[in-house]
């Protein structure tokens, strides 16, 4: 696998909708990007990066939970706000939070069980 098409269709992969929109983003034929797509290291190192995707995003997230708060308790003061918008804010961001912690640690779990499996066949 040529390294240059490799890196290229890694990030293609990640930002591109459609086989047809990485076609026009890359370049490349539908047989070339169906048969790295196929590849199984190339899965691989796709599956790795999205993970390494949401775990940015997460830890991004997480990071600014402080700054929320600390607005989240600002807005809760304010009294031109309604507090059904101040209470709604606070679920919303809460919710996500929730939601991405959980996928990032589903996606852990899957990814070892799937190492586990690989190292049981070697």
């Amino acid at each position: 696998m040529a390294k240059k098409y490799k890196d290229e269709l890694l990030k293609a992969f990640l930002e591109c909708r459609s086989i047809k929109e990485i076609m026009a983003t890359t370049g490349l034929s539908r047989a070339t990007i169906e048969r790295y797509r196929d590849d199984k290291g190339f899965k691989e190192e796709l599956t790795r990066l999205k993970m390494e995707s949401i775990r940015s995003a997460l830890n991004r997230m997480q990071l600014s939970l402080t700054d929320i708060t600390h607005e989240v308790l600002s807005i809760a003061k304010d009294k031109k706000i309604a507090p059904q918008i101040r209470l709604n804010a606070a679920q919303i961001l809460m919710s996500q939070c929730k939601s991405w912690t959980e996928t990032e640690e589903v996606l852990t779990r899957l990814a070892a069980v799937e190492e586990a499996i690989r190292d049981e066949k070697t």
